[in-house]
């Protein structure tokens, strides 16, 4: 009996572990890709945004747009505009840095959510505070 429990918890991590980890973040992405999909060409936006970054710029740097700050707020009655563009050539390992930790960020994130949504699928929290319930029960 003790044994039959040990083996059921022992399903119950790996069942979490491999739909937070494996299957949540590829449902996640799929549906991301599926919906960048509809509105143009990935290939063709890959390509676009790699001859930007790196088109007429130095070997171990990469081109950013960096919109300037603006000193004063703009009133709401004017019309939108796009502000304007400085282009400044920024180190590779910075940027890479950076896009790194924006998708270790978005995988912890999508990681978290998948862990709670198998939480409330499998009704796990709900038996584990019944058997907290049962053991203090058992004890007096």
């Amino acid at each position: 009996m003790h044994k039959f429990s040990h083996a059921q918890a022992l399903h119950s991590v790996r069942s979490a572990l491999f739909f937070s980890l494996i299957t949540g973040p590829a449902l996640s992405l799929f549906f991301v890709f599926l919906l960048l999909s509809f509105n143009n060409s990935l290939a063709g936006t890959f390509v676009k945004e790699a001859r930007e970054l790196v088109a007429n710029v130095p070997v171990d740097k990469v081109r950013m747009c960096i919109h300037p700050k603006q000193s004063e707020p703009v009133a709401p009655v004017k019309p939108l505009y796009v502000s304007p563009c400085e282009p400044v050539f920024i180190d590779t390992n910075v940027w890479q840095e950076n896009w790194d930790r924006l998708i270790r960020n978005l995988y912890l994130t999508i990681f978290l959510l998948s862990f709670s949504i198998w939480l409330l699928v499998n009704g796990l929290l709900h038996i584990s505070v019944k058997t907290i319930i049962r053991r203090i029960k058992s004890d007096r």
